[in-house]
């Protein structure tokens, strides 16, 4: 089996619990950093898991360059969470907006629930409410890169906990 580049024997760790991602992002830089991140972030887990006998918690990610790789993605995969870049080459600000919208409608129609961060190097309030009020579960100004990457840890258990309450609330 191969997790995001590290090879694991199935005779190394059973079971192991995967979450998986995808990003929506067309800088090659940002791509590059949340491979790489994700590629220490699993082997820490996993060395960790192995010394103390725990299950490992890991991250599976995709990273699609524009919205088209996006909903080839969405079609094939099912996601715990998805990040999602509001500034691609194939979609304006606000047609990715309404595409979030009505990917939001059709998942919420299926009876899924799928949390999705909106990124953007824009932090103003009507950015942030516009996609908000489409469907995203949070909003996230991209400024900072290096922030974003040192949060984006923080990020996934926040909304790792949303998908948790929602699905605990919907079985119960």
């Amino acid at each position: 089996m191969d997790i995001n580049g590290i090879a694991i024997e199935k005779t190394d760790i059973t079971p192991i619990i995967k979450y998986r991602l995808l990003f929506t992002e067309d800088s090659p830089t940002i791509q590059l950093l949340l491979s790489e991140h994700f590629y220490f972030y699993n082997k820490d887990v996993i060395k960790n898991a192995k010394e103390k006998h725990m299950v490992p918690e890991i991250i599976d990610i995709d990273i699609a360059k524009n919205i088209a790789e996006t909903e080839k993605y969405l079609s094939n995969k099912c996601y715990d969470c998805h990040f999602l870049d509001l500034g691609l080459p194939d979609s304006n600000r606000d047609a990715t907006i309404e595409w979030l919208k009505d990917r939001t409608t059709k998942i919420k129609d299926e009876g899924l629930f799928l949390p999705l961060v909106a990124l953007t190097g824009s932090d103003d309030e009507l950015t942030k409410q516009q996609v908000l009020n489409a469907g995203a579960t949070m909003f996230q100004s991209n400024v900072n890169l290096s922030k974003i990457i040192n949060d984006l840890d923080n990020f996934i258990t926040t909304v790792r906990n949303l998908y948790r309450v929602k699905f605990r609330s919907s079985i119960g």
